[in-house]
């Protein structure tokens, strides 16, 4: 079973799997209809929210209904959230610890470029006056402006200038 399996990566996933073999049947969820068309799946099924008190006793029942032998969980919110739950979900997944699921980004690119991996230069700007100073420290743009946390790129914006990051700041801080 794929949570989260229409989105890009769970998208991919099923994809990979049905490249490596046609003997899998894949059961998919995920809580918007619309996506959940986009993956290759042998069944389709509307879930709640990760954040919904019953996400994991609903992916216990499907585990039991279908008899799934192993959970991949997409993106990293749902990910985390079957991490956090090991104890309870019954069936195999290859997932780490809770604490091996980093969902800061900002964390994520310090861990990558202490271990050696280019990473993009990145600054945090947590006021409008930080604003000039970051285009400044960073060759004067663009940037690309986004959530600390969430999958998929949450709300990355490509900014030009000093305007666009305000706009931005002023929407979703």
């Amino acid at each position: 079973m794929v949570t989260g399996s229409g989105g890009i990566g769970g998208v991919n996933f099923v994809r990979a799997l049905k490249l490596f073999s046609d003997k899998f049947f894949i059961v998919g969820t995920d809580f918007n209809k619309y996506y959940l068309q986009f993956a290759e799946l042998d069944e389709r099924i509307i879930s709640p929210k990760h954040s919904d008190p019953n996400f994991i006793t609903f992916l216990n029942k499907l585990v039991e209904k279908h008899k799934i032998e192993f959970l991949h969980s997409q993106p990293s919110s749902e990910a985390l959230v079957v991490s956090q739950n090991l104890d309870k979900i019954s069936t195999k997944t290859l997932l780490p610890l809770p604490n091996v699921i980093s969902t800061d980004k900002l964390e994520t690119q310090k861990i990558l470029s202490k271990s050696g991996i280019l990473v993009a230069k990145t600054k945090v700007i947590d006021n409008y006056d930080m604003i000039a100073n970051a285009f400044e420290e960073l060759d004067g743009g663009p940037l690309w402006i986004r959530a600390k946390s969430g999958a998929g790129g949450n709300l990355s914006l490509l900014c030009n200038n000093s305007s666009e990051v305000e706009y931005w700041m002023k929407l979703w801080i």
